[in-house]
């Protein structure tokens, strides 16, 4: 299952996930500082913080659960999907993206613990 979502080897698993791992890092690290700022009154920053936050996790959630929908439904991209019929294809691809959205937590998840166990097995040396 990783093999079909993150890569085939884990140098390519290693290099598909602590992109995405790190960027999603960041996002809910601005969400809890949004958190820390509306307790301490500052609403400006925290707006911001929250703000940019939001946005950066929904681009990322939208990143994990998109490549995941081609890998489990076998589109090659993009233009596939539009490359018979034109409608068919804009049903195809607003299911896609609903779908996306709706396993992307779940993908994340499992993304984020492949990557630990990955890290954890560089460092331990085993291959």
């Amino acid at each position: 299952m990783y093999q079909k979502l993150f890569g085939q080897t884990e140098e390519e698993q290693m290099q598909y996930l602590s992109k995405r791992v790190w960027v999603t890092a960041a996002g809910l690290v601005l969400v809890l500082l949004s958190a820390v700022f509306r307790a301490a009154g500052l609403s400006t920053m925290q707006s911001l913080c929250s703000a940019v936050g939001g946005v950066l996790l929904l681009v990322v959630m939208f990143l994990w659960g998109f490549h995941a929908v081609k890998a489990l439904l076998g589109l090659g991209g993009v233009g596939a999907i539009f490359s018979g019929n034109v409608v068919l294809g804009v049903v195809i691809f607003v299911f896609a993206v609903l779908l996306a959205y709706v396993i992307s937590l779940v993908i994340a998840l499992l993304g984020i613990g492949r990557y630990v166990t990955l890290c954890i097995r560089a460092r331990k040396g085993v291959g």
